[in-house]
């Protein structure tokens, strides 16, 4: 699916908008459109979820690192 497709701009982008217009909490709205982000590469090309994923996780273990780091060495990761 990609996005100028019928599929999608009729079908899948007005779904995910309510849905994510509906939950409360900015928290819900994140992880929601994670998972929506999943399922709409899931359609496209199943292979690439589990890189998106890692990529993720990566990313986010990183960004918990950067946080926790202090000093010089918070000064290197950041620039």
């Amino acid at each position: 699916m990609v996005f100028s497709s019928i599929p999608f701009v009729c079908g899948f982008l007005p779904i995910v908008f309510i849905i994510y217009l509906l939950l409360p909490g900015i928290r819900l709205k994140n992880l929601f459109l994670i998972l929506a982000s999943l399922i709409f590469y899931a359609i496209g090309e199943s292979v690439y979820v589990f890189l998106m994923i890692g990529c993720v996780l990566w990313n986010y273990i990183f960004a918990i690192g950067m946080s926790r780091a202090s000093g010089n060495y918070r000064k290197a990761l950041t620039s």
